[in-house]
């Protein structure tokens, strides 16, 4: 496999990172509907090989994560609403412009949060298996940086930036910036992310550290937990 990626941002302190589950899942409301596990692969589009592991197994535990983060593996409910969320389109919601909906939650997913209380951040780690190569997500971003989503009665509109690439021996690999802004006024509730993201084979490797604040990521430990994210599923 090859070396993904470029030095991506030094001067931040590491790749970068974005949003996670714990403290989404208690912001989002109910009444999500199943997502459909599987996406179509474009013509000649070569679809990854499988890694022959149980990603369950490939999740960095929960007492891998630093003190400051403490973290909990989700149990199965609450996975599917929760890797909607970390794309800011929660499951059957509409996306316009069309064709700019990512990647719905899979059905083999593990996930695992670690939640600073202090910051209202979160870092989260989420292993999936996919149908396609991580370049067809990176030419999505490319075509769709801003949209709009309606879905539980409400509409948002989320902003994505493709950064430079984090260094992690991988097939590939990206990391994105983005900004979800829902409701106005006093209501109005703006959710920041930054997400890490690597591919060995069909498992796709997230990090993504996630805020309601106004705050700096904490880049050092979002690059220090998605690489050690990277490299267990590498052990495989």
């Amino acid at each position: 496999m090859r070396r993904a990626g470029n030095a991506a941002a030094g001067s931040a302190g590491g790749p970068w990172r974005g949003f996670a589950v714990l403290l989404a899942v208690s912001f989002l409301t109910g009444g999500c509907s199943a997502a459909v596990s599987g996406t179509a692969v474009p013509e000649g589009v070569r679809p990854p090989a499988r890694l022959d592991a149980d990603l369950a197994e490939l999740l960095p535990p929960a007492e891998s994560f630093p003190a400051r983060y403490p973290a909990v593996v989700l149990a199965p409910p609450a996975v599917a609403q929760a890797a909607a969320d970390l794309t800011g389109v929660p499951a059957g919601a509409t996306v316009d412009p069309p064709g700019c909906t990512p990647p719905q939650h899979a059905e083999d997913t593990a996930i695992v949060v670690g939640t600073d209380e202090a910051e209202r951040a979160t870092i989260t780690v989420e292993l999936t298996r996919v149908d396609q190569p991580l370049d067809q997500r990176r030419a999505q971003l490319r075509r769709c940086p801003d949209v709009e989503v309606t879905g539980n009665g409400t509409t948002s509109t989320v902003h994505s930036e493709l950064l430079g690439p984090p260094v992690v021996n991988a097939d590939d690999a990206l990391a994105v910036r983005q900004t979800v802004q829902s409701g106005s006024g006093g209501a109005s509730l703006t959710q920041s992310m930054l997400t890490l993201t690597a591919q060995r084979d069909d498992v796709r490797i997230s990090a993504t550290y996630m805020t309601f604040g106004g705050g700096q990521p904490d880049t050092a430990t979002l690059d220090a937990v998605f690489t050690d994210a990277v490299q267990r599923v590498g052990g495989a």
